[in-house]
């Protein structure tokens, strides 16, 4: 018997934690889908953030361009990181509105 699979959806997640891309087809890597899961937020003293410690994430848009990452968040600044590692850890700040500022590392794995 040969069972049928069927995908109705397909999303990436270039940062993890952030709101999702739709996508109608995706490159697959020996590590997932291209892009999927690429960078996280971390916190200045290294510890990953994730939408449970802060629901603001949800609120950042990504979209992958040809050469580089770039993140939208209402009433900020758009911000592109490179596709292409260029040394370690781009420190951010991100100033969200809300009890304090959004202060992260952007790390590419």
């Amino acid at each position: 018997m040969t069972a049928q699979t069927i995908v109705r959806d397909l999303f990436v997640y270039p940062l993890k934690s952030g709101r999702a891309i739709p996508k109608t087809r995706v490159r697959l890597a020996a590590t997932g889908f291209e892009w999927d899961r690429h960078w996280m937020a971390a916190s200045p003293d290294g510890v990953f953030m994730s939408q449970r410690t802060e629901p603001r994430l949800a609120l950042i848009q990504p979209e992958i361009g040809t050469d580089a990452l770039t993140l939208r968040a209402p009433e900020m600044a758009a911000l592109q990181v490179p596709l292409q590692p260029q040394g370690d850890a781009t420190q951010v700040t991100w100033a969200m509105h809300g009890p304090s500022p959004y202060i992260a590392k952007l790390i590419r794995f």
